[in-house]
């Protein structure tokens, strides 16, 4: 498995995202559609409330440019002196599910007891 991408390679996929949506739905339509999706970017950003809350507030790229730098503002007081974020604010790493290293122990779907025996 690839190692994560780091906040950087995050934003800078994210930024290309809306401006994706930006060319094809034009600026104030494809940052309101834009809203939806950019909170799953947040997932991996570690602590995200501030973002989550104004990015859902975006019209134009001008508020995307304030949202984005107002985070990372934010977002410095749990990183390092390097810009990474501290342990203890980390995401958990995402599993490969498809890995036998990674399994639970069940080697099956498990089914319930009871009538279903019988079918």
């Amino acid at each position: 498995m690839l190692p994560d991408a780091t906040f950087a390679e995050r934003v800078q996929v994210m930024r290309r995202h809306f401006e994706r949506y930006v060319e094809f739905y034009g600026e104030e339509r494809g940052a309101k559609f834009f809203r939806k999706v950019a909170p799953w970017y947040s997932r991996r950003f570690g602590p995200a409330k501030l973002f989550k809350q104004r990015i859902i507030t975006i019209a134009s790229r001008a508020d995307f440019d304030a949202v984005l730098a107002e985070y990372q503002t934010w977002r410095a007081q749990f990183c390092d002196e390097r810009g990474e974020l501290l342990p203890r604010f980390q995401p958990a790493p995402l599993l490969n599910a498809f890995d036998p290293a990674n399994a639970d122990g069940l080697a099956a779907i498990p089914v319930p007891k009871g009538p279903v025996d019988r079918w």
